[in-house]
């Protein structure tokens, strides 16, 4: 398999997790924290501009990966500036740490997929990783809160 195909997955995770909500603390956060419905509005925009950089990039490419980790840190600067609902701050925090942990994993992930051919294997790399397990973890606690993000960007979120 392609390294980039088997990128595509992590990646959509990571901005999935993202787009399921957050809210805490940040040192860079500014102002009054937001509700609910503001603050997965901002997830929203924040994750269809992310998914811009994308535009025109080749799938099979080193671009890619490149611009993988550089959505992923472009999530992590843009949730850092996001003073969220004040009862899933520790979540946004650890949704925080979570992105960041990925956007380091990335690179060796690529080494390992392009390692092997078995697509088990390959997914197994993928969810063996303590960050996609910390992000899936967040993902689920921000569920449990009542926080969705729509990450179809042609529909809205209901």
């Amino acid at each position: 398999m392609k390294r980039a195909v088997l990128l595509l997955p992590v990646l959509a995770l990571a901005v999935a997790v993202a787009g399921c909500g957050g809210g805490g603390g940040s040192k860079d956060a500014q102002g009054t924290p937001l509700t609910k419905a503001e603050y997965e509005a901002k997830i929203q925009e924040i994750v269809k501009t992310v998914g811009e950089q994308f535009t025109g990039v080749e799938a099979n490419s080193p671009e890619a990966l490149d611009k993988g980790v550089e959505a992923l840190k472009d999530v992590e600067d843009e949730l850092e500036k996001i003073s969220p609902p004040e009862e899933i701050a520790t979540l946004h925090g650890d949704l925080i740490d979570g992105i960041r942990s990925l956007a380091e994993e990335l690179p060796g992930f690529s080494e390992k997929l392009e390692a092997t051919k078995d697509p088990g294997e390959a997914i197994a790399i993928l969810f063996g990783s303590k960050s996609i397990q910390k992000l899936a973890k967040v993902q689920e606690e921000l569920k449990k809160a009542g926080y969705t993000i729509n990450l179809n960007q042609t529909e809205t979120t209901p």
